[in-house]
């Protein structure tokens, strides 16, 4: 995606910021999400030039995380997704949505220095 180096309506680029998010569509497709900077007021964002770029604003939620380190790998992903929904359930939450990647680190850094999180949305059933 061009749109934070600038191939947005205002030809403005942007700091890469973490994370970087991916979860599963439908087809084996993925949808990623970069999270804009710190202070960035959503009304002032460049709007996309490339249909596949939506830009929206996600209201706060409450959510469960897994931490892990390495670099992704479907393996890991699961591993710690699985964790996470145990302890959702340990916990008395309800899992909701989709589970999310969420990468810290640039792809140049080595695996085994890299910190990922899997993140579940929730609720609590009380």
């Amino acid at each position: 995606m061009s749109y934070i180096s600038g191939s947005n309506a205002a030809g403005q680029s942007m700091a890469m910021t973490a994370p970087v998010a991916q979860s599963t569509l439908a087809g084996g497709r993925y949808l990623v999400t970069f999270v804009l900077p710190a202070g960035t007021d959503p009304s002032t964002v460049p709007a996309p030039r490339e249909g596949s770029v939506r830009v929206r604003h996600v209201e706060p939620y409450e959510a469960g995380v897994v931490s892990f380190s390495g670099g992704w790998s479907e393996k890991r992903f699961t591993e710690a997704a699985t964790k996470l929904q145990a302890a959702i359930a340990e916990a008395g939450l309800e899992a909701t949505g989709e589970v999310i990647f969420a990468r810290f680190d640039p792809p140049f850094k080595p695996g085994f220095l890299k910190y990922n999180e899997v993140i579940q949305p929730v609720v609590s059933t009380t």
